[in-house]
């Protein structure tokens, strides 16, 4: 994975190997659902969330660490059982992972 990627994922074994690969993963989770993509308050803040991660992933003292970003889209049909280990109930999110562990919960970013 180069310091920012992006990924579709339909089940949880996906995103475990996701953020499991790496000893530190920030995640920006994203909906692939249609109605999140024509609502534009939804794409204004995930925008703005997208170029935050950018730029972490592009800071040199992240560059040095482990830290790798990634923006995953969760397919709808998958939430629950995708985003349920994460703790998260609204998108866009973001959560910390260490070695495949969440470490933080993550709610709506506004």
């Amino acid at each position: 994975v180069p310091l920012y990627a992006s990924f579709t994922v339909h089940t949880p074994d996906k995103l475990s190997r996701i953020t499991g690969k790496y000893p530190y993963v920030l995640v920006l989770f994203d909906s692939d659902a249609q109605c999140d993509k024509k609502n534009k308050e939804y794409r204004h803040i995930l925008q703005q969330r997208e170029r935050d991660l950018k730029a972490v992933a592009q800071d040199y003292f992240f560059r040095q660490s482990d830290l790798k970003c990634v923006r995953v889209n969760v397919s709808k049909g998958s939430f629950d059982s995708v985003l349920s280990n994460a703790n998260v109930s609204q998108l866009p999110a973001y959560v910390l992972y260490e070695r495949g562990q969440p470490l933080t919960g993550a709610g709506p970013l506004e």
